[in-house]
């Protein structure tokens, strides 16, 4: 089981927030069911994230 946590580091991704130790900042997941996206297309577009990644986003 993966823990889930955020972490916002200066200098990374411009300072967002990023999801876990990845450089995938979170608005990045929550913006892409606002264009349509399903979870299953997120996940297949970021294998190795998982769907609590998606719902704690």
């Amino acid at each position: 089981m993966r823990l889930y946590h955020k972490s916002k580091t200066p200098g990374l991704c411009g300072g967002d927030a990023c999801i876990g130790n990845t450089r995938i900042p979170v608005w990045v997941l929550v913006g892409y069911p606002r264009l349509g996206a399903s979870d299953a297309i997120i996940l297949e577009s970021f294998p190795d994230r998982t769907a609590t990644d998606l719902i704690n986003a």
